[in-house]
C-alpha cells in the first residue's frame, strides 16, 4: 500500500466511534480554512502511508492549468501520481 488520494471537502461526515487521528482534527476550522486558502471542494490531495501530507506535492494541484482541469482529469493525475 502506498500513497492516498483524498478530496477536499468542506462538509465531512464523521463516524461514531472515530479513530483517534480524527479526534485530534479541528473539524470545524476545516471550511473556513480551506476558504482563505482558496481551494474548491474534491481538490484532490496525496497522503503519504505515515499519514503525513507533503506541502510542495500537493501544491501542484493548486496550479492554473490543473485548477482549470475538470475533476476527473485532476483525479485521473492524482492517481497516477500516488502510483508512480
Amino acid at each position: 500500500m502506498g500513497w492516498r488520494v483524498h478530496f477536499t471537502r468542506r462538509r465531512l461526515l464523521t463516524p461514531k466511534a472515530p479513530r483517534p487521528l480524527l479526534l485530534a482534527l479541528p473539524l470545524g476550522q476545516i471550511k473556513s480554512w480551506l476558504d482563505e486558502e482558496d481551494i474548491p471542494d474534491r481538490l484532490p490531495c496525496l497522503i503519504a502511508l505515515d499519514g503525513t501530507y507533503d506541502l510542495e506535492l500537493n501544491r501542484h494541484f493548486l496550479q492554473d492549468h490543473l485548477m482549470a482541469a475538470s475533476e476527473n482529469t485532476q483525479a485521473a493525475v492524482a492517481y497516477d501520481l500516488a502510483n508512480f
